[in-house]
Parts: C-alpha cells; structure tokens; sequence
C-alpha cells in the first residue's frame, strides 16, 4: 500500500517543506498515513490549507496501482490537528508532572533538613 496526495487537477504532491511543495504526475509516494502526518508536520496550519487546498489523501494497491481507498484532505487534516493538539496537551501535562514529583521530592528533603535543624538548636 501507497500513499499520495492528490489535487482537483489529478496531479500529487511532491512532497517537501513549506512553501516548496509543488504537484506532478508523478509525486511523492508515502509508505503510509504516518508517513503523510511526519511531512504534514513540517508545515504550520495555515499553509497547509493553501497548499492542499481541493486535494485528497489517495491510498493506492502497490501491486496493481489500483486505488484503494480515498480520503478527504480536510476531513483527515482536521482529524490530524486534533490529535496534535492532545499530543501537545498531554506532553505538556507529563512534562509537568514529571516536574510536580521533582519539585515535592525536593520539598520532603529539605523538610527532613529542617528537622534535622530543630533537633539540633533544641540541643543546644
């Protein structure tokens, strides 16, 4: 199975950083819709929108070259933000998480500091 993206003209995407993507008869082929989401990562939103504007995500039988399945651009960008958004949400939690446990593992030591001060001024 291969992956192409398709505009309204019949011709794909060749893939490529902002603003360098262009559409030929041949394209770009992506092994997968994974692959298509690591390149869809390189742009913001925005452009995406303009680039692929009127386009389709087009999965294709290597062995035949018949289409498999087609699936709209919008449809499957959205569905992608989406899951950007929560992947950012939740490495942001992790991430803060991660800092609350450093943070109260700090304050457990220096109260065990602190009490070990007390001890010693009430000796003194």
């Amino acid at each position: 199975m291969i992956v192409k993206i398709q505009n309204s003209d019949g011709l794909f995407s060749t893939g490529g950083s902002e603003g360098r993507v262009r559409f030929t008869k041949k394209g770009k082929t992506w092994s997968s819709l994974g692959f298509v989401k690591t390149h869809l990562r390189l742009h913001r939103e925005a452009s995406i929108r303009k680039t692929y504007v009127d386009c389709k995500i087009v999965m294709i039988d290597d062995e035949n070259g018949y289409s498999v399945e087609e699936l709209d651009f919008d449809t499957f960008l959205q569905e992608f933000m989406d899951y950007e958004k929560k992947r950012i949400f939740e490495d942001e939690r992790k991430r803060l998480l991660s800092k609350k446990r450093y943070l109260k593992n700090q304050i457990d030591e220096h109260k065990k500091e602190i009490e070990e001060i007390d001890k010693t001024l009430s000796n003194i």
